[in-house]
């Protein structure tokens, strides 16, 4: 995004000598508070080959003291009162009591006295959103890496080390920069990390600075692809955390239209394919600028492209039913919002992604270590599959299976460092019985599966669980879900944003 390439520009001094920089152009991202008619659009993507690996989201570590949850440690302090009370009043002090895996970067009482100057009197959820990461970043990966994150706003947000200090940079908009330095380090709480910002400024600068490097090489393809892995593992398990609310008995009917846990997997879900679409349109791009980039390398790329994009599309209509859908990465610049399409069209659209990448993509990951997390072909046939059962192809569903690798296994790296796994063996066992007809009694077999599972051990960390559930007709008889419940809401937030967008009956 645009935000490195500035502080490229104003502050190089802060960007290590051995940093590999990506930058693209015109990526369409979620909104700011500040622009809630339109999506945030033609915002610039930064993403280091080396920078915020896998393991940046780490839990805290615990001491033997219980340690204070991140709303407990700011109440306590006198000096961010204000910033206390911006969290009541947005509704944000329950989300940092809970638990969870978050930084929260909080202005003192003299910055909040100026923050709240530059906006209107009702700005302290756009504050609470603008300062806080659903990462807990340790001071450790902020010092050892130049990291690039999004906020809640989905705002684009950098934090730079050199010489002992720390600075944070939030993007607000096309001509706007938050800087500020991070006075008080990486306070550890039950729930995430604290930071105290001070001298916070705001900077200004001009388009001609953020054109400087429009050019697409090998190096911002391989970014903006690193970048795709990423946000597909938060988007899962936004998902599966999603998913569990409705399945627990306890909570299933919890979720409204003013929750955020829809709110949250809608936006990754969103910037995920936003991500994918860039590097659908423009990959090619990059061989016109840099000879080091091979036809089969971009084509390998594109591929897996289209599979994040196939599958986050597949389920967004299977969780939503009929959703808002766009290929051209310029789309929501240009046209301004597309209407929804009905769900099985959607399944048809992601169905047809699959498709396209399969000729392209390797039969094995590139890396040894990327085995069971790289986008391969077996993982666009289990995809497949798993679409094809959706559409009522089980032919197609049986003979798809018939070509997969019997112990094929495939998922993602947690921000707590676990793994959870998307496809199974023992998948390929249940969606054969579900293509063949022999679904008496299949729920109960992914119970079991899920109880025996030595890696995830709960329903909700199951993914295709829920959907199962719903093609097998059994959702609501085992979670005890009302009907229109079988689709999640639409965030009220996001209604505002889009109002083209059609709430689900019963929210």
């Amino acid at each position: 995004m645009r935000i490195l390439l500035v502080v490229r520009h104003y502050y190089s001094n802060f960007v290590a000598e051995n940093a590999t920089l990506s930058f693209m152009n015109h990526l369409n991202y979620r909104f700011t508070v500040k622009k809630c008619a339109v999506m945030a659009c033609a915002l610039l993507a930064v993403f280091m080959l080396t920078a915020c690996g896998d393991d940046d989201s780490q839990e805290p570590k615990r001491d033997m003291e219980p340690l204070k949850t991140l709303f407990e440690q700011i109440s306590e302090d006198p000096e961010l009162s204000l910033f206390k009370q911006a969290l009541v009043m947005s509704g944000y002090e329950k989300k940092l009591s809970e638990e969870g895996a978050m930084t929260v970067f909080a202005l003192n009482n003299e910055e909040m006295r100026a923050y709240l100057d530059r906006l209107t009197e009702d700005a302290y959820s756009e504050i609470v959103k603008r300062h806080i990461v659903t990462q807990a970043l340790t001071a450790e990966k902020m010092a050892n890496d130049s990291c690039e994150l999004m906020n809640l706003l989905g705002e684009p947000v950098a934090i730079l080390y050199e010489n002992d200090n720390y600075q944070i940079f939030i993007d607000l908009d096309s001509t706007l920069i938050e800087a500020a330095t991070i006075k008080d380090i990486n306070l550890p709480c039950a729930n995430g990390y604290l930071n105290i910002l001070s001298n916070v400024s705001f900077v200004t600068y001009s388009d001609p600075v953020v054109q400087e490097d429009s050019v697409f090489v090998k190096v911002d393809v391989e970014g903006i692809l690193k970048a795709c892995y990423r946000t597909f593992a938060l988007f899962e398990q936004s998902q599966l955390s999603l998913e569990g609310l409705r399945i627990n008995p306890s909570s299933v009917h919890s979720l409204t239209s003013f929750s955020s846990p829809p709110l949250d997997t809608y936006t990754l879900a969103y910037q995920l394919i936003n991500f994918a679409n860039i590097l659908i349109n423009n990959a090619q791009k990059s061989a016109e600028s840099d000879s080091t980039f091979s036809e089969k390398e971009i084509k390998s790329i594109v591929a897996q492209a289209k599979c994040m994009r196939g599958f986050t599309y597949y389920n967004l209509a299977m969780l939503w039913g009929n959703v808002v859908y766009y290929t051209d990465s310029d789309y929501l610049e240009t046209e301004g919002w597309p209407n929804q399409i009905p769900q099985t069209e959607v399944y048809e659209f992601a169905y047809n992604d699959i498709l396209e990448a399969l000729a392209d993509l390797p039969d094995h990951a590139e890396n040894e270590s990327d085995t069971i997390t790289q986008f391969i072909r077996n993982t666009a046939l289990m995809q497949r599959v798993e679409m094809a059962l959706s559409l009522g192809r089980y032919d197609d569903a049986i003979n798809t299976l018939n070509g997969i690798d019997k112990y094929f296994h495939f998922g993602f790296f947690n921000q707590y460092g676990g793994y959870t796994p998307v496809f199974t063996p023992q998948y390929q066992a249940l969606y054969l019985k579900e293509a063949q007809g022999n679904t008496d009694g299949l729920e109960t077999e992914w119970e079991e599966m899920i109880k025996t599972s030595e890696i995830t051990g709960k329903k909700e960390s199951c993914y295709g669980y829920w959907a199962a559930l719903k093609r097998l007709g059994k959702a609501e008889e085992i979670t005890g879900c009302y009907d229109y419940e079988l689709l999640m809401p639409f965030s009220h937030e996001e209604s505002i944003m889009n109002p083209k967008l059609q709430q689900n009956p019963g929210y």
